[in-house]
């Protein structure tokens, strides 16, 4: 939401004689109102619609290389969807000294997304050399490909020391943090981005397991769950309590649950006090469609917490 924000400010800064205006919510595929962080585009622009992605420089274990991933992007493609939501599309790529915003050309780095490639969109993916560590030598790959081997165009370059940014970011953050930030200050995993922490949440549930059926055979070899024991298939899923200040309440929801993939599935509860695990009863207890992308990403557990 943040850099969304300063990206907009960016792009009012150079079209100073055009309007800038908030975005018409719509409606979901059910025909409910969407809320305000889910309309199709992010403002309008002197009557164009632009849509903003950002994406932090992330270190790629397996290749070796730093990359950026843009996700969920609707892309008007053959066998998909025949125009996008919006006209223009702005990425912010967030390296740990700078900002780089730049407007893309709709077709560079462009890549599918399986099977929610449809109802969620596609991803735009820039990639470094391979076994190249330096951070800053990969960013300038990363920039060559958007905008030499590309078609974007570099927008801004902004330095997160300046001190005109460093108030601007203050003034975003205030009254943004959640409740949680304080409950998790100094908690084990806090700091980890939520694909780390669940792999980390994973590896300790698989101990539990092995402690829980000693005279079991345990394999992970498996790609479609987490694990198998015996002859049954283990799925376990993590969710971070989080505050929502609308409701005054505390919640924890589990994403992409592919329930005919698994015979069992484990809910880790991620808290301030330590991670609970819970074995869901199976059935549709608790499940929730999550609409066009159930097909593709499964479907959604909730819990929600007394309301305080």
């Amino acid at each position: 939401m943040i850099l969304q924000e300063l990206c907009k400010k960016e792009v009012a800064r150079l079209h100073p004689h055009s309007t800038i205006t908030e975005p018409s919510r719509g409606a979901r595929c059910n025909g409910a109102q969407r809320s305000a962080s889910q309309a199709e585009w992010d403002f309008s622009l002197g009557g164009r619609k632009v849509e903003c992605k950002s994406a932090q420089m992330s270190w790629q274990e397996d290749g070796k290389r730093w990359s950026v991933r843009f996700q969920g992007i609707k892309l008007p493609r053959p066998g998909f969807r025949e125009q996008a939501p919006f006209d223009d599309l702005y990425l912010t790529i967030f390296s740990p000294d700078s900002l780089y915003i730049s407007k893309h050309d709709l077709r560079t780095g462009v890549t599918s997304n399986g099977k929610s490639t449809g109802s969620c969109g596609h991803d735009i993916q820039i990639r470094g050399a391979r076994r190249q560590e330096c951070w800053q030598t990969a960013l300038s790959q990363i920039l060559d490909k958007l905008l030499a081997a590309g078609h974007c165009k570099l927008v801004a370059h902004i330095d997160l020391s300046a001190t005109p940014v460093r108030v601007f970011l203050a003034q975003q953050m205030e009254g943004m943090a959640a409740r949680q930030d304080t409950e998790y200050e100094g908690v084990p995993l806090s700091q980890m981005t939520p694909a780390l922490r669940g792999l980390r949440v994973e590896e300790i549930a698989f101990e539990v397991n092995r402690m829980l059926h000693s005279n079991c055979s345990l394999s992970r070899t498996t790609s479609k769950v987490d694990w198998v024991r015996g002859e049954v298939r283990v799925e376990v899923k993590h969710g971070m309590m989080r505050f929502n200040k609308g409701q005054r309440c505390w919640w924890c929801s589990f994403r992409n649950i592919k329930c005919d993939l698994f015979d069992e599935l484990w809910l880790a509860i991620y808290s301030p006090f330590g991670i609970h695990f819970l074995k869901h009863p199976g059935g549709q207890v608790r499940f929730s469609l999550t609409g066009l992308r159930e097909e593709a990403r499964g479907k959604k557990c909730t819990s929600w917490a007394v309301k305080m």
